[in-house]
């Protein structure tokens, strides 16, 4: 780990062992990192896409919207372990608070679905560039595709983004699953 802007008397590197190829350590509205192992490189973004996701439902859903689940959402390989089962409905908030819970790929596809599957991402990507995520690219809503990718910058901002805008989001991902 490398100080960024804290000298090592502050910080010293021996108290902090990271395992990561990338990490990023900074103060939420310090303008610079505390510590920064290749904060610009990009890396396959996994289920930290459902953040963004669940950020874009709220433009398109209030949070009692009702959400039907659909074939289409969970075909026989899903991933829900048969949490979902066609024909359900569930509010948006519901299935917000499922998808960052558990990091259910079939409540994002369910919430995706709803609101127009092009749009959505499309809503993801505009999202992205509005916050300066220069280095993000989003090609499903889940996660699952290994296109999705970030940097541990981009993320800070994303991060910064939520805890503005909606902060409640963050709230959801401390309860326990």
């Amino acid at each position: 780990l490398r100080p960024a802007a804290r000298t090592e008397a502050q910080f010293p590197e021996e108290l902090f062992s990271v395992a990561a190829a990338s990490a990023l350590v900074a103060e939420v509205g310090e303008p610079q990192p505390i510590y920064g192992l290749n904060p610009t490189t990009p890396w396959p973004l996994a289920s930290l896409t459902k953040l963004m996701s669940v950020l874009i439902a709220r433009d398109f859903f209030m949070p009692e919207t009702v959400i039907g689940i659909t074939e289409e959402t969970v075909p026989p390989q899903s991933s829900s372990g048969g949490l979902f089962t066609a024909g359900e409905r569930f509010s948006a908030d519901a299935l917000a608070r499922v998808a960052l819970g558990i990091s259910s790929n079939d409540a994002v596809d369910a919430l995706a679905r709803a609101a127009g599957y092009s749009r959505f991402l499309e809503r993801m990507r505009e999202r992205a560039a509005s916050i300066g995520m220069r280095h993000t690219s989003f090609f499903d809503p889940t996660g699952l595709s290994s296109l999705n990718f970030s940097t541990a910058q981009d993320l800070r901002l994303l991060a910064e983004h939520i805890l503005a805008e909606a902060p409640e989001l963050f709230s959801v991902t401390r309860e326990p699953s």
